[in-house]
């Protein structure tokens, strides 16, 4: 088993832990908002989906599904556990490969995405008390 390193620097654990703790049954059992295409990371199905909400929508819409995206990213990215921290914005969650953690993508064109797949139970039971 190959560890890989995700970010470095200094962090506060405890918030990060309090995040991961409020966020994993989201983060088990959520799935993209939309549809992935085969072969898509979590991340580039984000992208799509943010670029699905456009001026033509009604602004109903476009309320509800900005709504939706963000209560989305504050449950499966870790910027969100680690407030006022600089780390890069990682997504975890359970996408249509298995249960993943990847890069967020800015632009769908020009991003290189990448993935690695992690088991839930073993990640979820080896967090540190905190």
């Amino acid at each position: 088993m190959q560890e890989h390193v995700l970010f470095q620097g200094e962090y506060d654990p405890k918030l990060m832990l309090e995040w991961l703790r409020e966020c994993e049954s989201k983060i088990r059992h959520q799935e993209p908002l939309i549809s992935q295409t085969a072969g898509e990371t979590i991340g580039q199905t984000l992208a799509r989906s943010y670029d699905a909400v456009s001026d033509d929508l009604t602004m109903d819409v476009i309320d509800i599904a900005s709504e939706a995206l963000y209560q989305y990213n504050y449950h499966h990215n870790v910027v969100f556990g680690a407030p006022g921290m600089k780390i890069p914005r990682l997504l975890l969650g359970k996408g249509s490969n298995g249960h993943e953690i990847c890069n967020w993508i800015d632009d769908l064109g020009h991003d290189t995405a990448w993935r690695y797949l992690f088991d839930p139970d073993d990640f979820f039971s080896n967090l540190p008390a905190g």
